[in-house]
């Protein structure tokens, strides 16, 4: 019941904040959430300026069960940087959502390993609970970033439901972690990967 308030709660300060950025943009031609009117228009005309970095001021849910996405969050604005800086490389940054026009990355605390099922089992759950900041980018940048990494240098194999299916294996063993992670070594998972794949 706790979350499904703080969630309505959640709504009613995202639609005060776009009200308010509404006004403030139209006023001053700059806003909370999205920052000032040059720095919008910079970033929807350079690559090299797209990628927005947001600090996350609150997160609910109605209920556990359901997928995460940016309607989660409320944020606001930090600066526009270069994707290929803001995303590429850093471990702690990891892709969150794959929404229609924008793509989302979560990013935690470096210490924090979003794969660890003691944090929780599925991912996309633990890193809506970590996500210190969002990077939010276009498609178009998303696109750009893949092109610019080449096709993958290792076989690529996409399993469904890993998850769900090893705690059904496993349940009397706690955070148990498929054997071929150790195994492997440098083995990545990505539950529930249905958004990014239909998107």
């Amino acid at each position: 019941m706790g979350e499904v308030l703080l969630y309505c709660l959640l709504q009613v300060a995202k639609f005060l904040l776009c009200a308010a950025d509404l006004a403030a943009d139209l006023l001053f031609g700059c806003t909370l959430a999205g920052g000032t009117r040059r720095e919008r228009e910079e970033a929807a005309a350079d690559f090299e300026r797209s990628a927005q970095v947001v600090s996350v001021l609150l997160r609910a849910r109605p209920i556990e069960l359901i997928p995460y996405g940016l309607d989660n969050f409320l944020w606001v604005h930090q600066e526009y940087v270069d994707p290929r800086v803001a995303v590429l490389g850093a471990a702690h940054v990891t892709l969150f959502t794959v929404e229609r026009d924008r793509a989302a990355f979560c990013v935690s605390d470096p210490g924090v390993d979003v794969y660890d099922t003691r944090v929780h089992p599925w991912v996309s759950f633990s890193q809506y609970r970590v996500a210190e900041k969002l990077i939010i980018i276009p498609l178009g940048s998303l696109r750009v970033l893949a092109e610019g990494l080449g096709d993958p240098t290792v076989d690529v194999s996409l399993v469904h439901m890993t998850t769900r299916k090893q705690f059904h294996l496993k349940p009397h063993v706690p955070y148990w972690r498929p054997a071929m992670v150790e195994e492997i070594g440098t083995f990545c998972q990505k539950s529930e990967p249905s958004q990014e794949l239909s998107s």
